[in-house]
């Protein structure tokens, strides 16, 4: 004998169910784009140990200040473009939340 599943497909029991779907994958994003943040600051202070470790042998081996300073700036640029980075994922953030807010509103 063969047990069938009842599926009840009541609006009520969809709109919450997916309203903990929404939920649940609100959290997933916040907690990626926390780690995203924490991997990018993480990028950022070892750029600066970098360039720190860069000017320390450039004086040790007598390296000329022009040389250095295209050095320096190199990992400047990196460091700005994460940076930039970072800025697009808290604006990607904070329009997710709005559309989401937007969402919850208009039920």
């Amino acid at each position: 004998m063969t047990e069938e599943n009842n599926i009840t497909l009541d609006p009520d029991t969809i709109y919450n169910e997916g309203k903990e779907i929404i939920k649940k994958v609100q959290q997933n994003f916040e907690t990626l784009s926390e780690n995203i943040n924490k991997n990018i600051q993480q990028m950022q202070e070892s750029l600066e140990e970098l360039n720190k470790s860069i000017l320390e042998k450039a004086k040790e081996s007598g390296i000329n200040d022009k040389d250095l300073k295209n050095a320096l700036n190199n990992n400047n640029i990196e460091k700005e473009e994460l940076d930039e980075e970072k800025e697009k994922e808290k604006e990607e953030t904070s329009s997710s939340d709005r559309s989401e807010e937007e969402d919850s509103d208009d039920n």
